[in-house]
């Protein structure tokens, strides 16, 4: 199957340092010395300057990861996702992304890689987890619920909506015990 858009830029961005997608933030499960899941989380100055690294670390390399014709459509999709989405607050930890591989999926990696968020977030003395998912996404979200997490938002902008192909977005935020060893 023919590697689609997304994946292959995200394939190019993963190996620069500081940036949105990068290792530098990238927390990973492995079985066997195998990746089989990670997470990719901030805390507001690590998110602030990870966005400046965007344009200083790869500038001009844009061009490099993302075909010319696919930039104009990827900076409108960052100015409407800029424009949906809170800006992140000085107590929050936010997971960008959770991924597990599929056929290792119901085996508690999810849990203990947000185990892990939860452990990071209370060692920078933050207050909350936070995450988007995607209103289709019934299984994360059943997921997330579980882990404790509960909407406090829906976003559902019709622009937003139609350049993703999604029905919307709900903000998840999960309140974090600071003297927990360990979140469910």
């Amino acid at each position: 199957r023919p590697e689609s858009n997304a994946t292959r830029v995200l394939r190019r961005l993963f190996p620069i340092p500081n940036h949105l997608y990068s290792h530098t933030y990238a927390f990973v499960a492995d079985a066997d010395g195998e990746v089989v899941g990670l997470f990719l989380g901030f805390d507001k100055k690590e998110w602030e300057a990870a966005q400046r690294a965007m344009g200083r670390e790869i500038g001009f390399g844009w061009f490099k990861v993302v075909r010319p014709w696919h930039l104009v459509r990827m900076i409108l999709a960052i100015i409407d996702l800029a424009r949906t989405f809170e800006p992140l607050s000085d107590e929050n930890y936010t997971i960008q992304m959770l991924a597990v591989l599929p056929e290792v999926r119901r085996r508690g990696i999810a849990t203990q890689l947000m185990g892990f968020a939860a452990e990071q977030a209370r060692s920078k003395g933050l207050k909350r987890l936070v995450l988007d998912v995607l209103i289709e996404n019934e299984g994360a979200r059943r997921f997330y619920e579980h882990m404790g997490f509960r909407a406090v938002k829906t976003v559902t902008d019709p622009r937003f909506c139609r350049r993703f192909g999604v029905q919307g977005s709900i903000r998840m935020v999960k309140p974090i015990d600071a003297h927990a060893n360990a979140d469910r």
